[in-house]
């Protein structure tokens, strides 16, 4: 018998919030509460940046793409 324990990996997940054809000023309340608790906010240059700011929690790391 192994005496070793394994450690679970956290699991996390991905969202795209406004990544459709529609207004990139209009986000649906799923959006702005996957922004909320968003680690990390990855903004391109379709995205509306506005918005990721106004709802990711201060602090959040964010990296921008031209």
């Amino acid at each position: 018998m192994s005496t070793r324990t394994t450690k679970k990996k956290p699991v996390g997940s991905v969202a795209f919030v406004g990544a459709g054809p529609g207004d990139p000023d209009l986000l649906t309340l799923r959006a702005v509460e996957a922004l909320r608790r968003a680690d990390v906010v990855v903004v391109d240059q379709d995205a509306s940046r506005a918005a990721a700011a106004a709802y990711a929690p201060a602090g959040v790391r964010a990296a921008v793409f031209p």
